[in-house]
């Protein structure tokens, strides 16, 4: 953790030459936190792919990299922790193979296990899959140990679009208590800490959702939160699992679908949110979604956003 200097501020990118040098143009940021999509890291000449576009980008040597796993698997299913299927296995050791290759100091995953009926939801259920999910978790934690990567895992919003307008449910990785159990039972593993989606699900819990849980499915997910303890704001979240925290996507959040958003832009007071995880995290990463992935406008908004938070909490000019 970092105590005495501010966490270093990267913007989010794909591999690509184009996402690359838009990153790295000044101002540059402290660093990026590349998505491996699964379109990434799949074919026979996925290495060669990836380090010719790190080659083109000429990325100075001592910038900070970050890795984030893909929400599919190799096999094209959703990415869930509970299936260790051969796939999943594979994507990991990629994943690491990447990591080696651009020096990467963290390996991001996705706490979750999709499904697409609300019902899992239930406590039983939730019970039942974190215990299924610590197997492979562990087994993450350890590979990456070896590779002296630090293994991070990322909380997941009540409602998953999954980039591509589905609703899918988790019954872990939604709630600040299953993130603590994790890296209370996986020796090494970190959170990431996505503050849209932490945003999105004290929304449902709270019942600030709107008209935009009238479909039945819906309006199950926002009971179901709304009957357990939760957190009060997304400071309170944060402060629950402060002790695990090493990196976060900051951007903001409306509602009960409204992911991703300007820093300024939604339901979150973020400078207040961006202090605090400053006290815990090495790494702040601008995740708004952007209307052109190429350009990260929203993202260098977030940025400078971040900076300015950071200097009037410090006073000292982060």
């Amino acid at each position: 953790m970092q105590s005495t200097t501010r966490p270093a501020l990267l913007l989010k990118a794909r591999p690509t030459a184009t996402q690359l040098a838009d990153r790295f143009r000044d101002p540059a940021p402290d660093g990026v936190e590349l998505y491996l999509d699964v379109r990434d890291v799949s074919g026979a000449d996925w290495q060669e792919r990836l380090a010719r576009a790190w080659q083109q980008a000429a990325v100075p040597a001592e910038t900070v990299i970050l890795i984030e796993g893909p929400i599919q698997s190799l096999d094209g299913t959703y990415f869930d922790l509970t299936r260790a299927a051969d796939a999943d296995y594979e994507l990991i050791d990629r994943l690491l193979v990447a990591a080696r290759m651009l020096g990467a100091r963290a390996i991001n995953i996705h706490c979750v296990a999709p499904c697409s009926d609300p019902e899992r939801l239930a406590e039983a259920v939730r019970e039942e899959t974190l215990a299924a999910a610590l197997p492979f978790t562990r087994w993450f934690a350890a590979a990456c140990a070896r590779e002296q990567v630090w293994p991070l895992i990322e909380n997941i919003p009540p409602v998953g679009r999954m980039r591509e307008a589905a609703f899918v449910y988790t019954p872990i990785g939604v709630e600040p208590r299953d993130l603590a159990w994790f890296t209370a039972n996986v020796e090494g593993l970190g959170i990431t800490l996505d503050t849209s989606h932490a945003q999105l699900y004290i929304n449902a819990a709270c019942g600030r959702v709107g008209t935009e849980a009238d479909r039945p499915a819906l309006r199950s997910v926002v009971a179901t939160y709304a009957a357990r303890p939760h957190p009060a704001d997304l400071d309170d979240y944060v402060a629950q699992v402060a002790g695990g925290i090493r990196s976060a996507h900051v951007s903001n959040a409306r509602g009960l679908l409204g992911e991703g958003l300007r820093y300024g832009e939604g339901d979150a007071a973020l400078d207040s949110v961006v202090r605090g995880l400053a006290a815990h995290a090495d790494y702040l990463v601008t995740e708004p979604l952007e209307p052109d992935p190429n350009c990260a406008v929203q993202m260098r908004e977030c940025w400078q956003r971040m900076r300015a938070a950071l200097s009037a909490g410090h006073g000292d000019g982060a």
